[in-house]
């Protein structure tokens, strides 16, 4: 081994005996974290594994009094990274699909395609007849258009945070349509 990496190596294994440490101490406290924000378990881990390695290549300065909110902040930003590299990695799928004149669409049969088109159907009556008029405008412009929040409010006139608070509301009514948790309405908003 050359004379540079040789001398790494001792930091480098101080380094993961560190970050072991604050595994160690912290891991359900870190897990918790990691569940808040991804659902999956083997995408949790990943992210449990990453952040692990994201603490040994910067270890938390001397100078931190809160650990558990730097952990926070680190491991919140590690599962931010993940997601925008998978939807990175996914565009670059879909590009390289459609120049290749690859479907990037699962083919369904015909029974269940007229499964779910009747499942649309009856969602979209319900919400029809479910949500307030603005409600209605945000889930159909961001859902069945294709809209961004910012597109959404921008074709309603409002401010974005308006929109999210719609969606937010409609969705809530969905979920107890659908029968998933959810608060109950005697009434419209």
């Amino acid at each position: 081994m050359e004379r540079g990496k040789t001398q790494q190596l001792p930091e480098i294994s101080r380094r993961v005996e560190h970050a072991g440490r604050i595994f160690e101490e912290h891991e359900d406290f870190i897990r918790t974290i990691i569940r808040f924000h991804i659902k999956g378990r083997t995408e949790a881990e990943d992210i449990f594994q990453q952040s692990f390695l994201s603490l040994v290549a910067r270890p938390i300065p001397e100078n931190i009094i809160d650990v558990k909110g730097y952990l926070y902040q680190a491991i919140t930003n590690d599962v931010i990274d993940t997601a925008r590299q998978a939807r990175k990695y996914e565009a670059r799928i879909k590009r390289y699909a459609s120049r290749n004149k690859y479907s990037t669409v699962e083919i369904n049969p015909p029974d269940a395609l007229a499964i779910q088109d009747e499942q649309a159907q009856k969602t979209l009556k319900f919400l029809e007849h479910n949500l307030h008029k603005h409600e209605l405008m945000a889930v159909k412009l961001k859902y069945k258009e294709g809209y961004t929040s910012e597109e959404t409010a921008e074709q309603m006139g409002i401010k974005r945070q308006s929109v999210n608070r719609y969606i937010t509301s409609a969705v809530k009514k969905l979920r107890c349509f659908l029968n998933t948790p959810c608060y109950r309405h005697s009434e419209k908003e």
